[in-house]
């Protein structure tokens, strides 16, 4: 009976030493599964078998002499009982085991695998770990990472000057772009987003994702390029066609007038059908020429060239307010000056397409224009009291939440080609459009 026991736990601690001692090595894993398995199997048959070999059973019909009956030990029942109870309970945690491994390996695979680069930083920003992406792009190997902090690898502009750790340290995700220093010091934009969690135990750590997009910010400066080229040129086009309108249109249709009215002079020769056909006549070419005057002038004002920004904008709104039937609240500096003509423009358009939107969309009763100037900036700021854009087609972040208007997208791009801000803040009681430029 000892001698079963023996077996039994020879057998399971072989067992369990082919099952846990070559645990990390991969290869082979089956092999050694398949004999821990079998020495399993043997231990326990010899178990039992040794069991049955040390009993002798005598067939008798005399009443059996219980002297010489075969007592149990306390550590046969032990070997009967504890043995295959734990053999059990270390075949379950040996499974638990091995599905962690499994789910370890597969954590990890995704970790090296990401196609963003990331850091796993502790409480104090020193790096834990990193992957194969973020040596990738920045040139740190995971020996020269480790244990340093991350500020001090990867010096990003925005992370350090708006304190960007401080609100992940309050717990808050924090997703933005930023300009970051590689390990040769070049410089590169990346697309950052910091995740502040909690690992067992409560201590705080954080993963850092950048995603590189230096070549979108190139593509998007090329395009802002090509913008602003594109506007210049469609800027140059309206100057053009007004100064034709102007000299050439205009001119012609009041020659044409002038030829008119003196034939009407002489209209008491004309039988009634011709004399109402030139009077309707000079009707038509006094229509044409306020038309092509109108035209001309909504095009490129002639006073924007010639008399600064001032002049262009009192004109201009008078005559939308002659137009619309909407008063408007013009309030000018007096010291507003001539500005650069790249600036004017702009506030001009800005103005044009403003008082458009107000007189299409708002249904206001009135509206405001103020154009203010410091010695550093100059700000234009429209107001009307309608019913206000449609809800987040605007935030004053740049950001929008809806496809915008054709309108407000040329205005972005005028303020953005000039390095300048443009905000619309908008509510059921109206909207206001503030456009502020750069005069450094």
């Amino acid at each position: 009976m000892t001698l079963s026991v023996v077996y039994a736990v020879a057998g399971s601690w072989l067992a369990l030493w082919l099952t846990f001692f070559f645990r990390d090595e991969h290869p082979g894993r089956q092999i050694r599964k398949a004999g821990s398995s079998l020495a399993m199997g043997i231990a326990i048959v010899s178990m039992h078998y040794t069991a049955m070999a040390a009993s002798t059973f005598t067939s008798s019909t005399a009443p059996p002499d219980l002297s010489h009956a075969v007592s149990i030990s306390t550590l046969g029942i032990a070997g009967f009982s504890g043995v295959p109870i734990m053999v059990l309970a270390l075949t379950i945690l040996t499974s638990m085991l091995d599905r962690l491994q499994q789910q370890k390996t597969l954590l990890d695979e995704l970790f090296e695998q990401m196609p963003e680069a990331v850091a796993l930083v502790d409480g104090t920003e020193r790096v834990l770990r990193i992957n194969r992406e973020f040596t990738r792009i920045f040139g740190y190997t995971p020996q020269e990472a480790l244990g340093r902090r991350l500020s001090d690898l990867i010096l990003c502009v925005q992370s350090r000057e708006q304190g960007y750790w401080e609100v992940v340290k309050r717990g808050q995700r924090v997703d933005t772009e930023d300009i970051c220093r590689r390990e040769d010091g070049s410089r590169l934009d990346v697309a950052l987003i910091l995740v502040p969690f909690a690992v067992p135990g409560g201590e705080a750590a954080t993963y850092a994702i950048y995603r590189d997009i230096t070549e979108r910010k190139r593509a998007d400066d090329s395009l802002r390029e090509l913008s602003g080229q594109l506007l210049q040129s469609q800027d140059e086009e309206r100057r053009r066609l007004a100064r034709e309108l102007h000299d050439s249109t205009g001119q012609k249709l009041a020659a044409l007038a002038m030829n008119l009215a003196v034939v009407d002079q002489s209209a008491a020769a004309l039988d009634a059908r011709a004399k109402r056909a030139l009077t309707e006549s000079l009707t038509l070419t006094s229509e044409s020429l306020r038309e092509i005057r109108t035209l001309a002038y909504l095009l490129h004002p002639p006073e924007l060239d010639e008399l600064g920004l001032r002049d262009a904008v009192s004109h201009y709104v008078g005559g939308f307010v002659e137009r619309s039937g909407i008063p408007v609240d013009l309030q000018l500096p007096p010291d507003l000056g001539r500005l650069p003509r790249e600036v004017e423009t702009a506030v001009f358009r800005i103005l044009q397409e403003g008082l458009n939107n107000i007189h299409r969309h708002s249904g206001t009763a009135r509206a405001s224009v103020q154009i203010l100037r410091s010695p550093s900036s100059v700000t234009i700021r429209i107001e009307d009291e309608g019913q206000g854009l449609q809800e987040g087609v605007w935030r004053s972040d740049g950001k929008t939440s809806a496809m915008p208007g054709v309108g407000i997208a040329g205005m972005r791009e005028r303020v953005a080609q000039l390095g300048g801000r443009l905000d619309i803040y908008s509510a059921a009681q109206g909207t206001t459009l503030e456009a502020v430029f750069s005069l450094a």
